[in-house]
């Protein structure tokens, strides 16, 4: 997660970042009200996960 053989860093991490944003911005709701959904909740509120 922190670093790739190609060199870039931090993939793992700002894949999460991205993902947990758009939930937010999609669903209103804080970081502190996501923490209490599963992964798969966060994923459909991010709108990233095809239906």
């Amino acid at each position: 997660m922190n670093q790739h053989e190609d060199g870039r860093l931090a993939i793992g991490y700002r894949v999460g970042t991205f993902i947990v944003e758009n939930a937010m911005k999609n669903s209103e709701m804080t970081i502190l009200e996501l923490s209490n959904l599963k992964p798969n909740e966060i994923l459909k509120l991010s709108r990233l996960q095809e239906k």
